[in-house]
């Protein structure tokens, strides 16, 4: 009898706390994620996940349509302080993402290089890398920290390629780097071969995953002043006999169309690849300073990725209570 008892205030338990996320604005919340089960199998209360889940944007009452993603197959908006998925469209799909790959590639980056004035070499494979870049030569050395301008400001391969020779060796070793990293992050549907987004043929990820890889790299000031520096500017090799002009890929920091939005920009990355279309990944604050959303743009065209990315993200800072 006393257990039947126990049983019947846990199971009424269990609903009180589910309706009660009701009222939180929310909508539902699986009781799994708020109890853990242990070992014991005992159900035990988590408070991190409901504080987290208190804390996250509220979707309005009275919210608008979603807005049509009108160029892009796949989209996703994150609030990047929690991490909650405010907008979505296929974000679970697995697809090639190009030169956002290089958002993981500047994270391992960051966590390996501990002086950026160490000069790194580039070698004839990074040279002749193809694709977007400075036009960096076979045998030059740069510092580590102008390679990284190159590489988030301009999306240079051959710099994303003398990263990972220099760090690992060769870019085979560094993509496992970048997908034990993406392991970490809980990025479960993501697999890296290579540094640069170029070879894209088994490489491929989520938008989710690519925005939660982003808004981890997005905590970092070096990464995040990098890639709002609007550019153009110029950097040099060790000797300075070779100088580079540099610009930014982020219509949002240079184009006329968009520059109200620049000041808003925490920081973004561009790619394009034939396999993975048009892509895009922006963080973003609202016009008080006080919203950041994170917004993931893939297999989209040229110039529509920018505008459905203005899009979501207006319709998240608009329609969510935060």
């Amino acid at each position: 009898m006393l257990v039947t008892i126990l049983f019947l205030m846990l199971i009424l338990n269990l609903g009180s706390v589910v309706s009660n996320d009701n009222e939180l604005g929310g909508g539902p919340i699986d009781k799994m994620k708020i109890f853990q089960k242990q070992e014991d199998k005992k159900l035990v209360f988590d408070p991190y996940i409901l504080e987290k889940f208190e804390n996250s944007p509220k979707l309005k009452e009275n919210c608008e349509a979603k807005p049509p993603i009108v160029y892009s197959h796949i989209g996703i908006v994150i609030d990047s302080k929690t991490g909650k998925i405010l907008f979505a469209k296929n974000e679970n799909k697995k697809v090639p993402i190009a030169s956002i790959t290089k958002v993981m590639t500047a994270l391992v980056v960051y966590e390996n290089i501990d002086d950026w004035s160490e000069n790194i070499k580039v070698s004839k494979k990074a040279a002749f890398a193809g694709g977007a870049g400075v036009n960096l030569k076979w045998g030059e050395v740069m510092s580590a920290n102008n390679l990284f301008k190159a590489m988030l400001m301009n999306s240079d391969n051959s710099a994303a390629i003398a990263f990972a020779e220099h760090i690992s060796g060769g870019t085979e070793e560094f993509a496992e780097l970048m997908n034990e990293k993406a392991e970490e992050l809980g990025a479960k549907n993501t697999f890296f071969v290579e540094p640069s987004g170029l070879e894209d043929e088994k490489a491929y990820s989520t938008a989710y995953d690519t925005a939660m890889i982003s808004r981890e790299a997005l905590k970092y000031k070096k990464i995040t002043e990098f890639m709002r520096i609007a550019g153009p500017i110029e950097i040099a090799s060790a000797d300075g006999l070779l100088v580079h002009r540099v610009g930014n890929t982020n219509l949002y920091l240079r184009d006329e169309a968009y520059l109200s939005l620049a000041p808003r920009v925490i920081g973004g990355k561009t790619g394009f690849t034939y396999n993975a279309g048009y892509c895009l990944m922006i963080g973003l604050r609202d016009i008080t300073g006080e919203k950041e959303a994170i917004g993931v743009i893939l297999n989209s065209d040229k110039s529509g990725r920018w505008y459905d990315m203005e899009e979501m993200i207006r319709w998240s800072f608009t329609n969510y209570n935060w």
